[in-house]
C-alpha cells in the first residue's frame, strides 16, 4: 500500500524535534519525499487550501491525488491524516480513501468512499471525529473535498514562503521560532517568512531573519508550517536577548525572590487567595521578597476574553496585596500589574524561584529561565509525569517539583471536557510543609 510506514517517515524528526522530515524536504527540494516499494519517491505540490485552521497540500502522485494534512502547531504541524484519490485514464475522480494514523504514526483507521456512504454512523462512533471537532465537521469536510477542482495537469508549486506567527507566545516559541532559528544555525537557506501574527511585537529579529521577511506572498507559491516541540538554548537566549532592552524595574535590593503565577478560570486552584497569601507569607518571613505575575498581554489583538482574565488575576492580585500590606508594610512585595509581556518576561530575571499551576503562566518563566521551582494542578490522567513534560520541552530545562496529590482536590472534574483544566482545592498547610521541605532538601538558599 502506498501509505504503509509513510506517517513515521513524513513525521520523523531532524535536529533533535526542532523540524519534520516533510518540511525539511520541501524547503531544499521542493518536494515531499515518501517511500514506494522500495524506494525513495517525491511527491510534487499542487495547490493547498485551509481547512478548520490546519493547511492541506494537494498532491498527484502516479495516478493518485493526495490530500495532505499538516496538522496543529501543539504537534510540530504532524501529519496524521492523509486522503488518497483514485483516478481513471481521464484523470475523472473514481473514489477516494480516508486515512489517520495515532501517536505512534501507525495507521490506525482506513475507509474508503463507499463505506463512508453506506456505513457513516457506525464508522464515526467507532473512530471519535477522526481528530476533528465533531462529526458536523467531519462530513462537512468530506462534503467540502467532493467539491475541489482537482487541477492536476497544472505546473508544480516550486516556491514556498514559511508561514510563522502564533498569537500564543509560548507555542510561538516553542513550536515555530525555535525551528526557524534552527534553520538558521544549520546553514539551511530558508525561504521568505510572513508573520501572519507577532506576538513578541515589532522590532528588529536581527540580520538572519529580518532580510527574509516579506509583507505578501510571492506569486504561485505555497505557504509552508515548520515545527518544534523544543525550545533550544539557542532560541531561550534569543527570546531573552530581545528582552534586555525593556524598561527596568527597581526592586529595592530584592533578595531570593519568589515568583508566585496567578491564573483565571481553569487549571487554577479554587482558593487561590488563600493559598497566595499564606504562601506569600511563609516566604516573606523566611526567605526573601515576592512578586504576583498575573495575566500579561502580548503584542496581539487584545479580545474581550482577554481583558475578562487580566481583569480577574488583577483583582486576585489587588487581594492579596491588600490582605498582606494590611498586616504589615515591612516586606517587599511586587506585581506585573499593568505591565506588557515584554516586560513581565525580562523581569523573571530577577527570580530565585517560582510557583506556578499549569499553562503559559508557567511558561512565561519556566521555559524562559533555568530556575528552580514547583507547580501545582488538579488530578488528571497523567499528571505523575506532568512536570517532566515540561522540562524536557526545554533544551537543559530544571524539571520542577510537583505538588503532590495529597495536597489537592478536584473541585469541578466532572463539568470540565479536557480533564487537564480541572480546578482544584489546595490544602494550605500541606502546602508550605512541601514547599519547606522541597527548599531544604535542595539546599537552595
Amino acid at each position: 500500500m502506498i501509505l504503509k510506514n509513510t506517517f513515521k517517515f513524513l513525521n520523523e524528526f531532524l535536529y533533535k524535534r526542532c523540524i519534520r522530515r516533510y518540511q525539511k524536504d520541501l524547503i531544499e527540494n521542493k518536494c515531499i519525499k515518501i517511500p514506494f516499494y522500495g524506494k525513495i519517491e517525491c511527491i510534487l505540490i499542487k495547490n493547498y487550501f485551509y481547512f478548520d485552521g490546519n493547511l492541506w497540500y494537494c498532491a498527484y502522485f502516479k495516478n493518485f491525488g493526495l490530500l495532505i494534512d499538516t496538522g496543529k502547531i501543539a504537534k510540530a504541524y504532524k501529519i496524521n491524516r492523509i486522503v488518497m484519490f483514485k483516478f481513471d485514464k481521464s484523470k475523472k475522480l473514481v473514489s477516494w480513501q480516508f486515512f489517520l494514523s495515532d501517536a505512534k504514526d501507525e495507521i490506525i483507521l482506513s475507509f474508503d468512499s463507499e463505506t463512508f456512504f453506506y456505513n457513516k454512523q457506525n464508522i464515526f462512533s467507532q473512530h471519535v471525529n477522526y481528530k476533528f471537532k465533531s462529526k458536523e465537521l467531519f462530513v462537512n469536510f468530506i462534503s467540502y473535498i467532493q467539491n475541489i477542482n482537482f487541477d492536476f495537469s497544472s505546473e508544480a508549486l516550486k516556491n514556498f514562503y514559511i508561514q510563522i506567527g502564533h498569537k500564543n507566545f509560548a507555542h510561538f516559541i516553542w513550536n515555530e521560532l525555535s525551528a526557524v532559528l534552527k534553520l538558521i544555525q544549520e546553514n539551511v537557506l530558508i525561504p521568505p517568512l510572513i508573520f501572519i501574527c507577532n506576538p513578541l511585537g515589532d522590532f528588529s529579529w536581527g540580520e538572519a531573519l529580518d532580510s527574509r521577511i516579506i509583507k505578501s506572498a510571492p506569486e504561485n507559491s505555497a505557504p509552508l508550517r515548520v515545527g518544534s516541540m523544543l525550545i533550544s538554548s539557542d532560541c531561550r537566549k534569543y527570546v531573552i536577548d530581545l528582552f534586555e532592552k525593556s524598561p527596568k524595574l527597581k526592586l529595592r535590593n530584592h533578595r531570593n525572590l519568589l515568583w508566585l503565577s496567578v491564573k483565571s478560570d481553569a487549571r487554577c486552584p479554587i482558593n487561590q487567595v488563600e493559598f497566595l497569601v499564606e504562601i506569600a507569607f511563609y516566604w516573606l518571613n523566611k526567605y526573601g521578597d515576592v512578586i504576583l505575575d498575573g495575566f500579561t498581554p502580548s503584542f496581539v489583538s487584545i479580545t474581550k476574553h482577554h481583558l475578562g482574565r487580566k481583569f480577574k488575576t488583577d483583582s486576585i492580585i489587588h487581594d492579596v496585596e491588600r490582605i498582606i500590606k494590611d498586616k504589615s508594610t515591612k516586606f517587599n512585595l511586587y506585581t506585573t500589574t499593568g505591565m506588557t509581556l515584554h516586560e513581565a518576561i525580562h523581569y523573571t530575571k530577577f527570580a530565585s524561584f517560582y510557583i506556578s499551576p499549569l499553562g503559559t503562566i508557567q511558561h512565561k518563566i519556566g521555559w524562559i529561565r533555568n530556575i528552580p521551582g514547583i507547580l501545582h494542578c488538579g488530578d488528571f490522567k497523567g499528571r505523575a509525569n506532568v512536570n517532566l513534560w515540561h522540562s524536557n520541552q526545554v533544551e537543559g530545562g530544571i524539571v520542577p517539583g510537583l505538588l503532590p496529590l495529597e495536597s489537592i482536590k478536584n473541585y469541578d472534574y466532572d463539568d470540565v471536557v479536557k480533564k487537564i483544566n480541572v480546578r482544584y482545592l489546595i490544602d494550605v498547610n500541606k502546602s508550605i510543609d512541601f514547599l519547606d521541605q522541597y527548599v531544604t532538601n535542595a539546599n537552595l538558599f
